[in-house]
């Protein structure tokens, strides 16, 4: 990607230089017969750039989208380790949002940060030594403005991470309460509470509808500064170039080879300004991925663990205290003995702790205290 950029880059710096040299020498002193060799040159090279470009795009769409299946993958097989306690603490409409969304927002910063980075350091480096070889006045007066944007744009990425970053988690909670309501239409319509779950549902949406404004909003405001400096800049280039030609310090070439490096050099500055508000976007993104990926696994064998053949079905729940939220037990000092092929009965209102009998059986949920066996064997010492 990196050789395809340089040589793509270089292809588009050169052009202009080419121009200049074409119009002073060719132009002026009216030989037709080598300005066709120039413009051959030139029509070549803008080939090869075209051709550079298409290369690269199509390998880095390669390697992008080879990077999002990865993380997809890498998220998948690690929610599927995670425990049920996880599960219940986190909402799906928002371990959806994080799996679709987010992922969705970094493919598309991803997919042009790479090479657009690479190539705006580039071209940079490369238009501002042609520029100080034709000449340096010039030169400082084509980069003189950029301080003040970048000054500007850090302080506008910085508030436009902040909101994007909300705006991310208010999607989330979003599409969480939407697939809570929906999951429980049933009760919604039996207790008449409809316009209700509509009211919160509105609060929500008002809150995602203010963050995104907020987040654009500060995003957009790139590319008008850009477009002002951009302006003033040209205005002062053509002041002094004016001044140089009227006095033998450059020439009208070289003013024409000015403005278009001039226009060069801000391109991949705003480039770069505008990837900088996507990137605050995607950064806010992987952060709820990799907090998710992050998240050490609950339950997990033991080392010495052992594969568990020839169960009876002897069941014993020996001091067993469970809680699924700490400091709020659903299940304290219970002592059970069940035998194989012994029927038992477990009553109570719901929330007593019924199901969770099942669930500690089946280790989806680690105890708090004590031990469960099945055939006198410690569930935690074989495999899942």
């Amino acid at each position: 990607i990196t050789l395809m950029v340089i040589a793509s880059t270089i292809a588009s710096v050169l052009a202009p230089l080419i121009m200049s040299f074409a119009i002073d020498d060719f132009i002026g002193k009216g030989n037709l017969n080598g300005l066709l060799w120039v413009l051959l040159i030139l029509g070549m090279i803008y080939v090869l750039h075209s051709v550079f470009t298409w290369v690269m795009n199509v390998v880095m769409v390669t390697v992008s989208e080879g990077s999002l299946y990865h993380l997809r993958k890498d998220l998948f097989e690690h929610l599927q380790s995670l425990s049920l306690s996880f599960f219940d603490q986190n909402k799906k409409g928002d371990l959806m949002s994080r799996f679709t969304n987010d992922i969705s927002i970094i493919s598309d910063a991803l997919s042009d940060a790479v090479t657009q980075i690479i190539s705006s350091v580039i071209t940079l480096i490369g238009v501002t030594l042609i520029m100080f070889i034709m000449n340096p006045i010039l030169a400082i007066t084509t980069i003189i403005t950029v301080p003040f944007f970048f000054i500007l744009v850090a302080y506008i990425g910085k508030k436009s991470g902040e909101f994007y970053e909300r705006q991310q988690k208010t999607v989330g909670d979003v599409s969480s309460y939407a697939e809570e309501m929906m999951s429980g239409m049933k009760v919604i319509k039996s207790y008449g509470k409809e316009e209700d779950a509509t009211q919160k549902f509105e609060m929500k949406n008002q809150q995602l509808r203010d963050t995104s404004i907020k987040a654009e909003v500060y995003a957009n405001l790139v590319m008008p500064i850009n477009l002002a400096i951009t302006n003033l800049g040209q205005v002062l280039l053509i002041g002094v170039g004016a001044y140089l030609v009227l006095n033998g310090g450059t020439t009208i070439g070289g003013i024409l080879a000015f403005l278009t490096y001039s226009s060069m050099f801000r391109r991949p500055i705003n480039q770069l300004a505008s990837l900088y508000a996507s990137i605050q976007g995607a950064l806010a993104g992987a952060e709820r991925i990799f907090e998710i990926i992050d998240t050490p696994v609950e339950i997990i064998d033991d080392p010495q663990a052992r594969e568990f053949h020839d169960i009876k079905g002897n069941v014993t729940f020996d001091h067993v205290t469970f809680s699924y939220v700490k400091g709020k037990p659903i299940l304290k000092d219970i002592n059970l003995s069940v035998k194989a092929g012994e029927n038992m009965a477990i009553v109570g209102p719901t929330g007593a702790g019924k199901t969770t009998f099942i669930n500690l059986l089946s280790r989806f949920y680690e105890i708090d205290k004590g031990k469960i066996l099945i055939d006198d064997v410690d569930i935690t010492t074989v495999k899942k």
